[in-house]
C-alpha cells in the first residue's frame, strides 16, 4: 500500500534506526486505520440512493464517454426540473456531447469541463445545451444550498435565544434580512444608515394606525411583538 512520498522519504532517512518490525506495524496500523475510515464513511453515506448512483452521469468521463443515452433516471430524482426542462431535447443535447472533440481535454476539470460546454452556441447564437444547463445547475448547486441553510439556522438561533424565543416569524425574517444587507454594505449597526428606498419598503409597521393618528415612527418604537402561546 502507499503511503505517500514523506512517509517513504522518512523511511529511507531513518532506515539505519528503523527495524523492519517497525515498518512493518506501522503499515498494519496504517492499513486499519484506512479500513476503518472506509468502513465509518460507508455507514454514514447512502451509497444505495438511486440519486447517488445516478449523480455520477456528469462525472465529466461518464459524460463525454457515450455509454449513458439518456438522463431521464436523473430527471427522475428531481421531479421539480421535469416541467423546468423539454426531456426529449435535453436528451438530444446530452447525446452530442461527443461530438464536440475540443472538449475531450479537459475530462479531468468538472468546473472547467462543463463551463465551457454550457457556454457553447448554436448557428442562431443561442445556448446550445439549453436544457442541459438548467439540470446541471441544479445538481451543483445543491451542496451550496445545504451549506446556506447551515448558516441560516446558525444565525437564527443566535437571534432566538432563550430570552427571545416568542419572537414572531416575521420578526425573525426581518432581522436577518437587515442583518445580511448590513453586512453586504461592509457596515455595523452603529455606522449603517438606511436610505430612502429602504424605508419606503418599511412594511411591518403601518406608517398609520388605524385606531389612532400616532405616527409610524412611534410605533416602530413599541416593544417587539411576541407570539401569545406558552414557551416551546
Amino acid at each position: 500500500m502507499y503511503f505517500g512520498a514523506y512517509v517513504e522519504e522518512y523511511i529511507e532517512k531513518n532506515k539505519d534506526i528503523l527495524t523492519e518490525d517497525d515498518i512493518q506495524s506501522f503499515k498494519h496500523k496504517r492499513l486499519a486505520f484506512y479500513t476503518e475510515l472506509c468502513t465509518q464513511i460507508k455507514n454514514r453515506f447512502p451509497f444505495e440512493n438511486a440519486l447517488l448512483e445516478n449523480l455520477n452521469v456528469l462525472e465529466p468521463k461518464i459524460a463525454y464517454s457515450g455509454n449513458i443515452p439518456s438522463l431521464t433516471k436523473l430527471l427522475n430524482c428531481f421531479p421539480v426540473l421535469k416541467d423546468k426542462v423539454n426531456i426529449e431535447k435535453l436528451n438530444l443535447e446530452w447525446r452530442i456531447i461527443l461530438d464536440l472533440k475540443e472538449m475531450e481535454t479537459h475530462l479531468d476539470e468538472l468546473d472547467t469541463f462543463w463551463s465551457l460546454l454550457l457556454c457553447q452556441k448554436d448557428g442562431n447564437n443561442d445556448f446550445q445545451f439549453s436544457n442541459l444547463i438548467i439540470v446541471t445547475t441544479y445538481v451543483f448547486s445543491l451542496p451550496h444550498f445545504s451549506a446556506s441553510a447551515e448558516r441560516m439556522y446558525s444565525q437564527l438561533f443566535l437571534i432566538k435565544t432563550k430570552p427571545r424565543n416568542r419572537l414572531l416569524i416575521e420578526t425573525c425574517q426581518n432581522l436577518l434580512h437587515t442583518k445580511f444587507y448590513v453586512s453586504e454594505c461592509n457596515k455595523v449597526c452603529y455606522n449603517f444608515t438606511p436610505n430612502d428606498e429602504i424605508l419606503k419598503r418599511n412594511v411591518v409597521y403601518p406608517k398609520q394606525n388605524q385606531d389612532t393618528d400616532i405616527p409610524h415612527v412611534a410605533l416602530a418604537a413599541q416593544p417587539i411583538q411576541y407570539i401569545d402561546t406558552e414557551t416551546v
